[in-house]
This record gives structure tokens, C-alpha cells and sequence, in this order.
């Protein structure tokens, strides 16, 4: 049998016709209420990123800390071996055999003979 989609149509205009036009109420909105599993987790949860902000903090406070030590240390090296080629330099002009020649003239010491040997050469 076929079906007269007008048929259909008719019926619902009538279903509709009869009924009364509801106003539209606004509802307001309402909070939900928490269960306590949900606020236990909301809680864990903001415990837990409060430790991890707080870590990463003092985590790179912690590093900075560090790198200001290594520089400082950098810095007392490098002194440390300006110092240390200073003092070479000065000591290899204090043995060069034309001083020690000089200070023997002027301690009125003299080389005798090939007995004496200068063991820094």
C-alpha cells in the first residue's frame, strides 16, 4: 500500500494547532554539585602542579646559581695562569746564563773552569 505523504502532514498541523503556545522560560544556571572523588581530584591535581612550578623554580634558580660559581672559577683561573706565566717569564730571565754571568761579576764569582756546570740547560 502506498503511503500519501499528505496524510501525515495533515495530522501533524492538526497536533500542533490544538496545543497552547508555552512561553519561554530562561532557567537559570545552576553549579554542579561536586562529588568528593571530583574535588580529591581537582585537588591532587593543583597540589601536583604547584610542586612541579615550584621545582622548576628552584631548578633553575639552583642553575643559575651554578653557572655564576663556574664563571667565578673561570675567572680566578684565568687569573691564576696570567699569574702563573708571569712569574715563568720571570724566572726564565733569572736563570738565562747572561744574568747568572752578571750576578757572578757582580758577586765577584767567576767560573774557574769546565768544572762548573749550569744543570738548568
Amino acid at each position: 500500500m502506498a503511503q500519501n505523504p499528505s496524510y501525515r502532514t495533515t495530522n501533524l498541523a492538526r497536533d500542533f494547532s490544538n496545543k497552547p503556545a508555552k512561553k519561554k522560560v530562561l532557567k537559570r544556571y545552576k553549579a554542579a554539585v561536586w562529588t568528593k572523588n571530583e574535588r580529591r581530584l581537582v585537588f591532587g591535581f593543583a597540589v601536583g602542579t604547584l610542586i612541579i612550578m615550584l621545582a622548576t623554580v628552584y631548578t633553575s634558580v639552583q642553575t643559575d646559581n651554578v653557572l655564576q660559581k663556574n664563571a667565578q672559577t673561570q675567572r680566578k683561573m684565568t687569573q691564576i695562569k696570567q699569574d702563573n706565566d708571569s712569574l715563568r717569564a720571570d724566572i726564565q730571565k733569572k736563570i738565562n746564563r747572561q744574568n747568572l754571568d752578571d750576578v757572578a761579576k757582580k758577586s765577584k764569582m767567576s767560573q774557574t773552569g769546565d768544572s762548573v756546570r749550569n744543570i738548568n740547560q
